[in-house]
């Protein structure tokens, strides 16, 4: 299972990657839990503004300098 999302570090759901001895990563682990239903949204939202920032880069680049 992949547990990464798109082209970051945010670990999803697999306890091995915590240390659940660690308040800290303990609540993270739990963050993670209450955002993982939302993962395809923010996977899809990266998607979709990494092809808006590329066809904005595209456009300056091809636009006739003056």
């Amino acid at each position: 299972m992949d547990i990464l999302s798109i082209e970051s570090n945010v670990k999803f759901l697999d306890m091995l990657f915590y240390d659940m001895k660690k308040p800290g990563e303990m609540a993270l682990y739990l963050a993670h839990c209450d955002l993982y239903p939302f993962r395809s949204v923010i996977e899809n939202n990266k998607i979709a503004l990494d092809a808006i920032l590329e066809f904005i880069d595209r456009a300056f680049r091809l636009e006739p300098k003056i």
